[in-house]
């Protein structure tokens, strides 16, 4: 089913989604596409959460739950090189879970925020730091081991010979590969050590360490040098610096409207817990650009209506120039469809009691309806079709996929007679071990093929049984040690 996937996307020759209804599934696919397109962009893009308690209010027990996390960072680095390849390079294959159809940073501001350094390109050293942050880059600690004190999304300045002859070492963890990019820097004009902090400085080289992600990590000792790099933002969620007023002023104007309807209703308990929560994300925002819970502001960033939906995974592709196939269409398609209800009920309790702006609600998945909106040509794939694909397509577009192994004919059952079958199962057992191959030999019952497996070892062949019983752990090792020659039988 794979093969056939991929010759359609390679038929297509467009970025493609392919999108799975679970993560176990999307690893699967992702691994096997990676085989059949060994020189393509094969991205991974699922929820990057490892656990994850969503925010919610029960009215009925007036409790309510804060969200809870933990952020898995090999899959955060995979969902960031997804959305850059996306930009960079046409034969692109994401394949997905239906978290790609929840809110993420817009694909213009993230592009426009992205860096290009150049090698002889002049740069002051503050406006260095202030772009690090702008781009939600966190600063580390100085030394001389930079590389290995360094997390994914930080960044560090060497200390070495800054007081000898001004020169100094940016090195940045970047946030879609394994990689540390460093830049060598010289003053453009000799300072002296007190006043380094405003020399204007000439980048001299640039390399990325650790770029193999199989291979060494960012401490290791394989480097590439080169000329420019595109550095693209630490997070998909980033404030530009000419729009933090206007966002800030936004969502201050909004609560204040929320807050007097709601003094106006007499429920001053909401209107406190209102004012506590996005005064205090208002004031972080302000600080740090950054607070607990960002997302539910997306409307404000991106400067959206309300009702509008928001910029996903989906707007990181070209429009109107990409295929997008549905595996197990019949599972996830249901799944589009569930999810908008789902989270509007959720937010709507928080909404109604104070907890969170409206403008929370527009932080949601797409609907159904602004799915298929977007999709220019889709592929559905199933082996049960449901109405929804039947309606969408129509009879002479359904193509019947038979799936059989690949050159090997069916085999040639023979029926042989009870007597003396135990000296003709031996027989045959001979003849492949003498071939190097292999025997599954199916009983009636589970004490039968325990008691097989006893008389097989008395005639010195390596034998073993495997049934219900078999605890599961052990299952996929009687299944290893078969391939690899510890059992013959």
């Amino acid at each position: 089913k794979t093969f056939v996937m991929g010759h359609a996307i390679q038929g297509c020759q467009c970025p493609t989604l392919l999108l799975a209804p679970n993560k176990v599934l999307v690893a699967q696919l992702y691994h096997e596409l990676k085989g059949l397109f060994p020189h393509n962009r094969v991205e991974y893009f699922v929820s990057y959460y490892d656990y994850f308690r969503p925010e919610s209010y029960n009215s009925a027990a007036d409790l309510y739950l804060d969200k809870l996390s933990q952020v898995n960072a090999n899959i955060d680095r995979m969902r960031h090189s997804a959305t850059r390849s996306l930009f960079e390079r046409r034969d692109t294959i994401v394949v997905a879970s239906i978290s790609c159809i929840y809110g993420l940073g817009m694909p213009e501001e993230y592009l426009e925020q992205a860096r290009l350094f150049q090698v002889g390109e002049d740069i002051w050293l503050q406006h260095l730091h202030d772009t690090l942050r702008a781009l939600r880059f966190r600063h580390g600690s100085e030394g001389s081991d930079m590389m290995g004190n360094l997390e994914r999304g930080t960044y560090s300045l060497s200390s070495g010979d800054r007081v000898a002859d001004g020169n100094v070492t940016l090195c940045v963890a970047l946030p879609h590969e394994e990689s540390v990019l460093c830049l060598q820097l010289s003053p453009s004009v000799k300072t002296s050590a007190l006043a380094a902090e405003d020399t204007q400085y000439c980048i001299l080289s640039m390399e990325l360490n650790g770029i193999d992600g199989n291979g060494p990590d960012a401490s290791g000792g394989r480097s590439e040098a080169i000329e420019q790099f595109v550095l693209y933002p630490a997070s998909h969620h980033v404030m530009p610096a000419d729009e933090k007023e206007r966002i800030l002023a936004g969502i201050q104007a909004e609560m204040e409207g929320v807050v007097g309807k709601l003094l106006g209703e007499g429920e001053r308990l909401k209107a406190q817990r209102l004012t506590s929560r996005v005064g205090r994300d208002l004031e972080e925002l302000r600080e740090k650009e950054f607070c607990k819970g960002v997302e539910n502001y997306s409307r404000h960033f991106s400067g959206r209506r309300p009702g509008q939906p928001p910029a996903c995974l989906l707007d990181y592709f070209p429009e109107g120039d990409w295929l997008l196939l549905v595996d197990e269409s019949h599972i996830t398609v249901s799944q589009l469809r569930a999810m908008h209800a789902a989270d509007r009920k959720r937010k709507s309790a928080l909404v109604e009691h104070g907890y969170r702006l409206p403008s929370a609600l527009d932080n949601r998945p797409l609907t159904e309806e602004e799915f298929w909106g977007r999709v220019p040509q889709c592929v559905f794939v199933s082996a049960t079709p449901g109405k929804f694909e039947a309606a969408r397509v129509s009879p002479e577009d359904v193509v019947q996929l038979v799936q059989r192994p690949t050159g090997i004919l069916d085999p040639r059952v023979e029926v042989r007679p009870r007597s003396g079958q135990m000296d003709d199962l031996l027989a045959e057992v001979y003849s492949r071990i003498s071939r190097r191959e292999r025997c599954l030999v199916v009983t009636l019952t589970k004490r039968m093929s325990e008691e097989l497996s006893t008389v097989l070892n008395t005639h010195g062949i390596r034998a073993d049984w495997m049934h219900s019983g078999v605890k599961v752990a052990p299952n996929p090792l009687l299944s290893a040690v078969l391939r690899f020659h510890t059992f013959q039988i």
